[in-house]
């Protein structure tokens, strides 16, 4: 298994899908190019092995994955609002990172390869519209560096929405 990357790595593979992301989301017309761009980018990350964006629905307090996203299939294709890490994101209006899903009660069991997962919120305002998800094979491979950048491209995301 490959090591973590350092913080300075991190840094420079972010730099580098913010410098890609930055011009290109405002060209892009529909959610599905803005979505799939995304996540492509993303999954490019070498401590990324699934990536994904659920969108939510507040009437019904339900998050739906899209359906292009990298990774193992899941049967995660609907969470309820404080089911899992990712209902739980939605449920305490805040980013989520796990270090490690075998120590999480609640915990919705994508891949048995998934060893940490991190949540950034999609957020128009106070309205959460969504998050982004990703998955690592590596315990604590997610940091507050992984955030504040998910949390820069979620913001990209939610302004570039059609």
């Amino acid at each position: 298994m490959a090591p973590l990357l350092t913080e300075e790595e991190k840094h420079a593979h972010y730099r580098a899908i913010l410098t890609k992301l930055t011009p290109l989301l405002p060209t892009l017309t529909t959610k599905q190019t803005l979505f799939d761009t995304v996540i492509r980018e993303l999954s490019t990350l070498p401590h990324f092995h699934w990536t994904g964006i659920y969108e939510y629905n507040r009437p019904q307090e339900i998050l739906t994955l899209y359906p292009m996203y990298i990774g193992l299939p899941t049967d995660h294709i609907t969470i309820k609002k404080g089911q899992g890490v990712c209902g739980t994101a939605v449920a305490q209006n805040k980013d989520i990172i796990v270090e490690d899903v075998t120590q999480l009660d609640n915990y919705l069991a994508c891949s048995t390869q998934t060893k940490a997962e991190i949540v950034v919120l999609l957020k128009r305002g106070d309205d959460i519209v969504g998050q982004i998800d990703v998955d690592s094979d590596k315990s604590g491979a997610f940091d507050e560096v992984d955030r504040e950048y998910l949390a820069w491209i979620a913001a990209l995301v939610v302004e570039n929405l059609p």
